[in-house]
């Protein structure tokens, strides 16, 4: 049989030193505990939650609307099968990605592959002017 680490000093201890906003490592030390995980696990079966610290300082509990996020950058938006070909100035707030369904293999539409991507014989006539 083996013997739980949680005694109800030990729990109570744990409670106070987590009252009083110690870290879990600090409370595993005191506690002469190995690593925090113990503590931190016991601290969420029993449920316990830190005080708002802002709260606790007088901050507003009416705040207005928090500012609202960034838009996410364009690239974070392509899924995998999205035309990565670039529409628009890369600096500007409009830039975007064609995101239309992308051609088998190839990152770009049929639309912008074509233009992307040089046919070798064009290349080649090209190069002999």
């Amino acid at each position: 049989m083996t013997m739980s680490t949680w005694t109800d000093e030990r729990i109570e201890e744990l409670k106070r030193l987590w009252s009083e906003s110690l870290t879990g490592t600090e409370i595993a030390k005191r506690l002469g505990l190995k690593d925090r995980n113990a503590v931190m696990g016991k601290i969420h079966r029993l449920g316990l939650a830190r005080k708002n610290l802002a709260t606790e300082a007088g901050a507003p509990a009416n705040d207005p609307m928090p500012p609202e996020p960034e838009p996410l950058h364009p690239i974070l938006l392509l899924k995998e099968w999205s035309c990565r070909f670039p529409v628009g100035d890369p600096l500007g707030r409009e830039f975007r990605f064609c995101c239309a369904k992308r051609k088998a293999g190839l990152p770009y539409c049929e639309e912008h592959a074509r233009i992307a991507y040089t046919p070798v014989e064009r290349s080649v006539r090209a190069m002999r002017r």
